[in-house]
């Protein structure tokens, strides 16, 4: 560590440790002072003195260094740097304490908040010790209660700053505890719970969010269509929690709380089963006998409490094979619109040339000696030839390699952005291209899988309007010039009527002169008979004492001026005080009259 300035307490406290591991303390504390000449231990103890003054100016930083002047005595040394740079602690205390209230977890991991606290008690600690008794004959105990004190405020600390969405429901049991558990096992419980969340998380995310699957009503019936049937089983990865058991019914698949025997059946249940509810032979959970009911398809929605849904026709499950393939069906919109199916395009960053697979899409082919092309899972291939790809009817992109193993068309963002003069935006959700001067929208797309794909092409379009030219407005908005600049402007040169026809108020108020001021009769005639204070602060950024405020004082007469930083701005009472009992020591007069602000 290197003494910056602004980091004494803990520089000092690493360079004691530092010095006591050598048994070398004595000679900064000054308990080994500096021999005679003619003392035998005198050149020894000059090597020593002169090691720690070279290992001290080692360890402060080159520009904090050029501000101390080279002092050859270790003791005097130390004393001088911790004149300088220990001042201001309790200005660093309120801002540590400030830290300290403010700092959340914000979703970072525990580890890296723990550590920012860490940080801050450390400091804390550095600059308001625990007071401990050093005389080692109390028994009772109450040396204990400082550092007890101070434990428990620590657990508090890390407790509020947690994120109440994560470990709401941990953090009360903890502080609810009697006794309170030690600020490391409190630690290690919320680690655990961190863990047990993320474990959580990672289980959610590998369940696909929704799965269709065809299924008899009656498990013990398999399904007369070919594609329903898996060995007379369902797929397990799809349904989930086919093993739990209704304890009302006897059904498998739900548990006694969803029982629609319960909680009563939906609404669409009399018109699916034909004859009312409960007109099976299983009372109020019967299956309707209208529709076959031993042999009846349904498709369902797996989740983890799989119910009885209504069957979907086969434009439902069409659409919503669409849905999930995220590829809506537009070719026949497509078609009546004008538009070229491009098939899947996408927009990628790290291609350096825009390549194709299919051949109908360029126009304008030439041959080009072989270029290789490589692909993120090492595979290598040939194209031969290039040609012009149109996005649009004005846009269109030159210079597309055509590879024949290539399933799909990968526009380079690096190339798109030169050609056509645009930029690229991305987000999560979408990229959009927008042309560089008029920000007018080229192209959109959306994130599919990891990866980009253009979705739309859109014709950037100027209009123009055409309107009479107000000169007065003109006039106002480039600043008031003069009648004769403003009829050279090739705007006005071709106007028959004359710019200068009408008056501007405000040029003639703005050019208006006026007399000058007169000199002020209010002066004082002699020093110090009228002083002139005022209080500046508080400034964002401390001095190297820890001053965030400044008092200045003008002597009326002589126009002198004194600057007083101040830690706080209530010691503006004492400053002056002092300066008073100055200007009568130095200059034998006194202040009659003190002119302010009343600091605001």
């Amino acid at each position: 560590m290197v003494l910056n300035g602004d980091n004494y307490n803990e520089w000092s406290s690493e360079m004691i440790n530092a010095l006591q591991a050598k048994r070398k303390i004595g000679f900064i504390n000054g308990s080994i002072p500096k021999p005679s000449a003619n003392d035998p231990n005198f050149e020894n103890w000059m090597a020593v003195n002169s090691m720690i003054v070279g290992w001290i100016r080692t360890s402060i930083e080159p520009k904090v260094k050029s501000t101390v002047s080279f002092i050859s005595d270790s003791h005097q040394l130390w004393e001088d740097l911790k004149q300088r740079f220990s001042v201001g602690n309790k200005v660093r205390i309120h801002q540590i304490k400030a830290q300290i209230a403010r700092c959340q977890q914000d979703g970072q991991s525990v580890l890296d908040y723990y550590g920012q606290l860490c940080t801050l008690w450390e400091e804390y600690q550095t600059y308001k010790p625990v007071t401990v008794c050093k005389c080692g004959l109390c028994t009772c105990g109450a040396t204990r209660e400082p550092a007890k004190e101070r434990e428990e405020e620590k657990i508090h600390q890390f407790v509020l700053g947690l994120d109440e969405s994560r470990f709401g429901g941990l953090s009360t049991p903890l502080i609810a505890v009697d006794p309170l558990p030690t600020l490391g096992e409190i630690y290690s419980r919320v680690v655990r719970e961190e863990q047990r969340l993320a474990s959580v998380q990672v289980r959610e995310q590998r369940q696909d969010a929704v799965g269709f699957v065809a299924r008899n009503d009656q498990s013990s019936f398999p399904s007369s269509r070919p594609d329903m049937q898996n060995g007379g089983r369902l797929d397990s990865s799809i349904i989930k929690s086919r093993s739990v058991t209704c304890s009302h019914c006897g059904r498998v698949g739900h548990e006694k709380k969803d029982c629609w025997q319960i909680v009563g059946f939906p609404e669409w249940w009399t018109d699916r089963n034909g004859g009312g509810r409960g007109s099976g032979s299983r009372g109020r959970g019967g299956r309707g006998s209208g529709r076959g009911r031993d042999q009846s398809v349904t498709a369902h929605a797996t989740s983890s409490n799989p119910t009885s849904l209504p069957e979907f026709t086969p434009a439902q499950l069409q659409a919503l094979a669409q849905m999930i393939k995220g590829q809506p069906n537009n070719s026949s919109s497509d078609k009546l619109s004008g538009k070229t199916n491009l098939g899947n395009v996408i927009r990628d960053t790290g291609a350096s040339h825009h390549m194709t697979g299919t051949l109908s899409l360029l126009s304008n082919m030439v041959s080009i000696p072989p270029c290789a092309v490589g692909f993120a899972d090492g595979s290598n291939t040939m194209a031969m030839s290039v040609g012009v790809l149109s996005l649009s009817n004005d846009v269109a992109l030159v210079d597309v390699l055509y590879v024949p193993n290539l399933t799909c068309t990968l526009i380079s963002v690096s190339k798109i952005v030169k050609q056509i003069k645009c930029i690229a935006t991305f987000t999560d959700t979408y990229c959009v291209l927008q042309d560089r001067f008029t920000r007018t929208l080229i192209g959109s797309g959306e994130e599919r899988g990891g990866v980009y794909y253009l979705t739309d092409v859109a014709t950037a379009k100027i209009h123009t309007a055409k309107i009479s030219s107000d000169q007065t407005l003109w006039h106002q908005r480039l600043g008031h010039p003069s009648f004769s600049v403003l009829s050279s402007l090739p705007k006005f040169s071709s106007t028959s009527i004359p710019v200068g026809s009408r008056s501007c108020d405000v040029c003639f108020r703005a050019k208006q002169t006026r007399e000058v001021f007169p000199l002020s009769i209010n002066k004082s005639s002699e020093c110090f008979s009228l002083i002139h204070c005022d209080v500046w602060g508080p400034y964002r950024v401390p001095s190297s004492c820890g001053a965030v405020y400044f008092l200045t004082i003008v002597d009326d007469f002589s126009r002198a001026v004194w600057t007083y930083l101040l830690l706080a701005k209530s010691e503006v009472r004492y400053v002056l005080m002092n300066f008073m009992a100055y200007t009568e020591k130095q200059f034998g007069k006194s202040v009659k009259t003190v002119q302010s602000d009343n600091g605001t």
